[in-house]
């Protein structure tokens, strides 16, 4: 990864953490932790939003963080899903245990 890609996955990192800072999710307080591992400074999240099954929705540094399921976050009906859910697909499926 060149230094672009660093900076813009710290800050990522960052935006996600502050959003999941709290978070009674175990992947939250994966993200969080691993946020803090890293040495990274999280800033108040403010309009904190939790929907169970779905996701967190935060304001974090005068942006909206929405982290969820892609389901939650890209409707199958949203103009350029295809793409995002392909993607998806192919990600569940390299994730799933093969017997």
């Amino acid at each position: 990864m060149g230094s672009d890609s660093s900076l813009r996955e710290r800050e990522l990192l960052t935006l996600a953490a502050a959003a999941e800072d709290g978070s009674e999710h175990p992947l939250g307080r994966a993200v969080t932790a691993a946020a803090r591992d890293r040495g990274l400074h999280l800033p108040p999240a403010d309009q904190f939003a939790s929907v169970p099954g779905r996701g967190v929705r935060a304001h974090v540094a005068g942006h909206l963080v929405q982290i969820g399921s892609p389901a939650h976050l890209l409707p199958e009906t949203a103009p350029g899903a295809g793409p995002a859910h392909a993607l998806t697909a192919e990600l569940k499926t390299a994730g799933t245990p093969r017997s």
